[in-house]
């Protein structure tokens, strides 16, 4: 009996030594079963495009039953010729149909699920125009403007589809400008009320800090002048929300008589009323 947690994944070709991960919860399947694939909770099937028809019953089967979980196809074939072989094969517009060229995708959805962190992972993502296009490895998508980023908005345009998925989904990297984005990047682009929100919470916490470094230096009996290497103005900015650099944390620990880590620690746990 398949267990309620079991992945089922049909292999239209041999991925096993591709970066599948070995899980419990996840069974393969090297054959088309109509049986198995109506009986499975979730179905995901990875196969070259020329192996479509032979697995459109047990994918059309699957996909009756509200099974089908994700319909990754790599393309083997030129790009133009996939509608052609799906159509071959009976299969018209499927929900999580991704057709890809990326060999660590199907290792990279599995993880994810075995992991059950599909909706905070990157499966895959592409450029239209001035526009980045991310899809999670539960298959939801975010779309974005590059200048909503400022550090994409600096990356040439030929430069913009020339990026890296981590292996995990973890993040997109572009190694030319040495540019790192995290899903939740992406989504704060995506949507104004989200990225309103988190900044929200962004300005309430560097207040907060703000606020635990004038209480800890009161309670040293400290005066904003008092601090060597950082001026009054500069330590006020600070009092009231501004994010200090690495030299600043420097001369305040030091004005403390701590070390740079045993000051944030004082910061943290000082208790702002």
């Amino acid at each position: 009996m398949v267990s309620l947690n079991t992945l089922t994944v049909l292999l239209g070709e041999d991925l096993r030594g591709d970066g599948l991960p070995a899980h419990a919860g996840i069974r393969m399947l090297d054959a088309c079963d109509t049986g198995e694939a109506a009986a499975a909770r979730k179905l995901f099937v990875f196969t070259p495009a020329t192996r479509l028809e032979a697995l459109a019953p047990c994918i059309t089967e699957a996909n009756r039953h509200n099974r089908l979980q994700a319909l990754l196809v790599r393309s083997d074939v030129e790009p133009e010729w996939v509608p052609y072989l799906l159509k071959r094969a009976g299969l018209r517009t499927l929900r999580n149909l991704v057709v890809h060229h990326d060999d660590q995708l199907p290792g990279r959805v599995l993880r994810a699920w075995a992991m059950g962190v599909q909706h905070e992972t990157i499966a895959t993502a592409g450029v239209l125009g001035d526009r980045l296009v991310v899809v999670t490895c539960a298959f939801n998508e975010f779309e974005a403007g590059f200048d909503a980023y400022p550090a994409l908005g600096r990356i040439p345009v030929a430069e913009r589809p020339r990026f890296q998925v981590e292996p995990d989904g973890i993040f997109l990297h572009w190694p030319g400008g040495d540019v790192h984005l995290t899903l939740d990047d992406v989504r704060m682009a995506a949507d104004p009320r989200l990225r309103a929100r988190a900044e929200t919470v962004r300005r309430a916490h560097d207040q907060g800090f703000g606020a635990a470094v004038r209480a800890l230096r009161q309670s040293r009996g400290i005066n904003q002048s008092g601090v060597r290497g950082l001026s009054a103005r500069h330590l006020r900015r600070i009092e009231n929300g501004c994010v200090p650099g690495d030299e600043a944390i420097q001369a305040l620990a030091a004005a403390h008589g701590l070390s740079p880590e045993a000051y944030l620690d004082a910061v943290s746990d000082f208790d702002v009323p």
